[in-house]
């Protein structure tokens, strides 16, 4: 600096505008500093809303596709419920043997102490022991062992269908597609809602 020549108003006026330009620079840099702050706070804010919107698209998406797939049977298809024998029987297979069972009983409920108003699981079998779910998973697991064993030895034996027992099949399909045309239903449809979803 050259100051030698100048007065001391001149000098003080020098100082104090060094002074302004030194508080100015650090003014801007608080400033700069502070910008890029801020912009890098909105910018971990707009990641984290899109992650956060993604993450609950996914939730959306994945409880959408497990209300469809429960209500088609895809899950019960694919695991087995229980295994007679060397065989797997999956759940939709299971729950139509359960199903069949009690539409036999459930006309002649009344007879047998069955109160159909009632759940299954904590109402006891007058004169049997305990509960009618007990009672009729017994007798599901029981029809399940002989209709594997009858298949096997029909197998083994080289069994097949008479002429007779073909047509009644086709008989009951013709029946079976009828029924859910009447009622404005595919077929896989007709079978989901008369008997449990899985069951084709």
């Amino acid at each position: 600096m050259a100051d030698k020549g100048l007065s001391k108003q001149e000098k003080q006026r020098l100082k104090e505008k060094e002074k302004f330009e030194r508080e100015r620079a650090q003014w801007k840099k608080q400033e700069a500093r502070a910008r890029t702050k801020k912009s890098g706070k909105k910018e971990g804010t707009g990641r984290m809303f899109k992650v956060v919107a993604i993450l609950v698209a996914l939730i959306v998406a994945l409880g959408i596709f497990s209300i469809y797939a429960g209500s088609y049977g895809f899950p019960g298809r694919f695991m087995p419920a229980l295994t007679v024998g060397s065989q797997n029987i999956s759940a939709p297979e299971w729950a139509f043997h359960f199903n069949n069972i009690y539409r036999n009983i459930y006309p002649y409920g009344m007879y047998y102490g069955l109160n159909t108003n009632v759940s299954l699981f904590g109402q006891p079998v007058q004169g049997g022991t305990g509960t009618w779910d007990e009672t009729l998973r017994r007798q599901v697991h029981q029809s399940l062992q002989h209709d594997i064993a009858l298949s096997a030895e029909a197998k083994n034996a080289g069994f097949k269908l008479s002429e007779a027992d073909r047509e009644s099949l086709e008989q009951t399909m013709k029946e079976l597609k009828e029924a859910a045309t009447y009622y404005g239903m595919s077929v896989g449809a007709y079978l989901r809602a008369n008997y449990v979803p899985g069951i084709t």
